[in-house]
């Protein structure tokens, strides 16, 4: 399987459901009511912050040597993480580029970023499937799970500084440039099907071992 199909197959573990058992921790937070708010600041910023959690999920159980678990964190980080990204791509950043491209930061910025983050994303989710599945010995599993920690500092300093130049560049420019009723459009269904997914990643982590 090539590197695209490794995290798509990741990625398709993790379809939306309707529910799931409450969590404790910050994957609550999906699910408080902010139904109206119509800040992008606020709602991505959040959404940033359960991504970041969800990451260091999957960090812990690889860690840990609990691969299929770290498999399954990763996919769910994966699918989540595409379902921002394209929001983003479709509705923001082609909404700065009509209002002038007046930001900090040109619209294209944003997308290139996120193009970074998706092909770092195949790349960890080809090493983490090989790592699995090449049935190393357990010196060479410690070294492998190393490797794979280093290479993910990368993935990790690229979303941290995209998802800052989102916070403090995209975000509060199109809250001050754009009318309420076009950005709570464009929320209402965003929070929507974001609750039901991360409702979906709750149930996954609830049914993992990571003590």
């Amino acid at each position: 399987m090539g590197i695209i199909g490794c995290i798509e197959d990741l990625g398709s573990r993790c379809a939306p459901v309707q529910s799931a058992p409450a969590h404790g921790g910050i994957f609550i937070a999906c699910t408080m009511p902010m139904i109206n708010e119509n800040k992008l600041t606020n709602i991505i910023t959040r959404c940033h912050q359960e991504l970041d959690e969800l990451f260091l999920l999957h960090q812990e159980a690889v860690i840990l040597a609990e691969l299929e678990s770290a498999i399954e964190l990763l996919g769910c980080f994966s699918e989540l993480h595409q379902f921002h990204m394209d929001f983003e791509n479709e509705q923001l950043i082609p909404m700065l580029a009509e209002l002038g491209d007046p930001g900090r930061w040109p619209a294209s910025l944003y997308s290139s970023e996120h193009d970074k983050v998706h092909e770092l994303l195949q790349k960890t989710a080809g090493r983490l499937l090989s790592l699995r599945d090449n049935g190393v010995s357990s010196k060479a599993m410690r070294r492998g799970i190393i490797a794979l920690l280093d290479e993910q500092k990368t993935l990790k300093g690229v979303c941290e500084h995209h998802q800052e130049r989102e916070e403090i560049g995209l975000l509060p420019e199109l809250d001050k440039l754009s009318d309420t009723e076009w950005r709570t459009s464009i929320i209402t269904p965003f929070l929507e099907e974001w609750t039901q997914r991360m409702e979906h990643n709750m149930k996954i982590v609830n049914q993992l071992d990571l003590s």
